[in-house]
């Protein structure tokens, strides 16, 4: 079996380094690095509307259920 021995690194080759930052791999790690910086900006967004909902129904009840 071909590989690196246990906890040695991969050998960075300029052939390596060129298929790593090819443009597509580029690009799709830019396109998953804005998509997960957006679906973390809209967790915060809902989070902080679940709060201030909660805000309001807690002002409407006048604090009674």
């Amino acid at each position: 079996m071909m590989g690196h021995p246990a906890g040695a690194a991969p050998d960075l080759t300029p052939r390596t380094l060129r298929r790593l930052l090819s443009p597509p791999r580029l690009r799709r790690l830019l396109r998953f690095g804005i998509g997960g910086l957006l679906v973390g900006c809209m967790a915060v967004a809902f989070a902080e509307a679940a709060d201030e909902a909660q805000s309001l129904f807690a002002w409407i009840t006048d604090g009674r259920l």
